[in-house]
């Protein structure tokens, strides 16, 4: 959901990271922005939900995430022909109950991404654009063993193992934006997983139907992967 006052300024709020090819629930998190021209900052807070897998309808299935959320800063910019993103978060003890798993559980607790950018546009209505770059992002392992020394008696969070993924970032947009109908799609690879995503806006300036889904190539998927994540889901926008 995102909100617009004026020509420069406004806000958004967002699940998941899908920079890091992470949407929704997949990175267990959700954003709040300020947007001011094209940047953004904001926060990143840790998100309770996706955390059980469920098989609706076969052979479609909801996987849960392995990912956990920390607490922390955002921000991102697109300044045209130059644009990244930045995240850095820690795990916060008060969250304990929002974790996969207390004993073994993973959140990424910092993410880096540039890119250079180009366009072209193939008619009046219709645009293409590639992003060119490449990123890190610092995966955490920790539990939650013992309490606290000291009259508080607080659970204790041990950081357990991290580890850093570098990776390409490559993505591929196309948007028709017509008179009377506007929509996109996009194909993004960062970590040896592809991210297509399809939009429709349904009433113009308001709501927008985006549907995303992630699929891992390598046959070992790395260990804070889901197999697949396929979701879709509504996208509102107010102007004022």
């Amino acid at each position: 959901m995102s909100a617009h006052v004026g020509p420069y300024w406004g806000g958004e709020i967002r699940l998941g990271n899908d920079e890091l090819n992470l949407p929704f629930w997949s990175a267990g998190t959700y954003e709040a922005l300020a947007t001011y021209k094209r940047f953004k900052i904001g926060v990143a807070l840790p998100f309770a939900g996706g955390r059980a897998t469920s098989e609706l309808i076969s052979p479609l299935i909801l996987w849960g995430r392995r990912l956990n959320g920390g607490r922390g800063i955002t921000c991102e910019f697109d300044f045209g022909s130059v644009g990244g993103h930045v995240m850095i978060s820690r795990f916060n003890i008060n969250d304990r109950k929002m974790v996969t798993d207390p004993d073994d559980f993973l959140f990424v607790s910092g993410s880096a991404l540039v890119y250079y950018s180009f366009g072209v546009a193939l008619s009046p209505t219709t645009f293409t654009r590639a992003k060119v770059g490449g990123g890190l992002m610092r995966i955490e392992e920790g539990s939650i063993t013992g309490m606290e020394p000291g009259p508080n008696q607080e659970p204790l969070y041990t950081s357990t193992n991290s580890q850093n993924d570098v990776s390409p970032y490559l993505k591929f947009e196309l948007q028709y934006t017509g008179a009377s109908e506007r929509y996109g799609a996009s194909v993004q690879f960062y970590n040896m997983a592809l991210m297509v995503t399809a939009s429709l806006e349904i009433l113009r300036d308001l709501l927008q139907i985006e549907a995303k889904y992630v699929w891992p190539l390598s046959a070992n998927i790395l260990s804070w992967q889901t197999p697949d994540f396929f979701m879709v889901s509504p996208k509102l926008r107010f102007v004022f």
